[in-house]
């Protein structure tokens, strides 16, 4: 993901390494966070590494695959996206999704990994009480 311009003065990026137990599959975590002043809005270029993506939000978990253009994402107010970036073939390793079905597809991430792996991920990264559970 690249911020250039304006992004800078209202994002937060961050990237931390994954535990040991995953990091034959996951490269890193990453984070953006981001505050728009009240009643603006921010349209932000996203241009991702060709990789397969699990994200987080507060109310839905999304697996994205290699994405082949830039897209672009209207902000407002304040929010948070957790992910994942995937290591080449690291993703085939835990669901039976072929990775080539992703490209260009961004997926509920109980559709393509089962509904608690995607749970737990979302309650875990989001520090969010797992009641109620949302259907994805």
């Amino acid at each position: 993901m690249a911020l250039r311009g304006p992004a800078l003065e209202n994002f937060d990026l961050s990237y931390r390494a994954p535990s040991a137990a995953l990091e034959d599959v996951v490269d890193y975590h990453w984070i953006v966070e981001w505050s728009v002043p009240a009643g603006e809005e921010r349209v932000q270029p996203v241009v991702t590494h060709p990789s397969i993506h699990l994200t987080v939000e507060s109310d839905r978990a999304t697996v994205t695959g290699v994405v082949t253009r830039c897209f672009q994402r209207v902000l407002a107010g304040s929010g948070r996206v957790v992910g994942v970036r995937f290591r080449p073939a690291g993703f085939t390793a835990l669901s039976p999704h072929p990775a080539s079905g992703l490209t260009d597809q961004a997926l509920p991430a109980a559709e393509v990994l089962g509904p608690e792996t995607a749970w737990s991920y979302h309650s875990t990264q989001i520090g969010r009480s797992p009641e109620p559970r949302p259907t994805w």
